[in-house]
């Protein structure tokens, strides 16, 4: 709905202070249009978050780069990217950074529970239900991590505050994983294991 003559404009202002901010030849005219220039190297943040949880690693990759990789990009985040936007593509950009970084998280309490160390198992789940607090599987985790420390109390208010969240936010109740998982806590039967 904006006049052309306001749109281009906007866009050789906003062009000019990228210039200025960045690099004088950040971005090229092509006969296609304008593009960034991909001689000039620029880190940031958000590239490096995705180029560590690409889906592709290299041939080779052992279990420890694996997580040495997750632990690296989980450092990177540093809460909701462009929290202060309004627009659609921040939002999708948030809810995508957001989705990766949770499941990251997910990737190093699940391994950090498989080595043995509830206690680190305990943290990362904390951090995931700060940002998730209806994440049933980070729910699971922590309420298993807690047990094996002995803090059954803790393991049991997890549950319940799982369910107190879920009820408010989505309507619904924690799966039945979820619930027997409680169950076994309560009566103490995930000492057992």
């Amino acid at each position: 709905d904006i006049e052309p003559s306001k749109i281009n404009r906007t866009f050789h202002t906003t062009l000019h202070r990228l210039r200025r901010a960045v690099h004088p030849d950040i971005v090229q005219t092509t006969p296609e249009g304008y593009q960034l220039n991909e001689s000039i190297q620029i880190w940031y943040d958000a590239r490096r978050f995705d180029e560590l949880l690409s889906p592709f690693e290299p041939a080779g990759t052992t279990a420890a780069e694996a997580a040495q990789r997750l632990r690296e990009a989980v450092d990177l985040y540093r809460g909701a990217f462009a929290e202060t936007f309004y627009s659609d593509w921040a939002a999708e950009a948030r809810k995508r950074y957001e989705t990766r970084y949770v499941s990251a998280l997910l990737g190093l309490a699940a391994q950090a529970l498989n080595a043995d160390a509830p206690e680190e198992t305990v943290t990362l789940c904390t951090r995931i239900i700060e940002v998730d607090p209806v994440s049933e599987d980070a729910a699971r985790l922590q309420m298993v991590g807690l047990s094996r420390i002995g803090r059954l109390d803790a393991a049991a208010r997890v549950y319940r505050e799982l369910r107190s969240a879920m009820l408010d936010e989505l309507g619904e109740r924690p799966s039945h994983e979820t619930k027997d998982l409680y169950e076994k806590v309560l009566s103490g039967e995930i000492l057992a294991r």
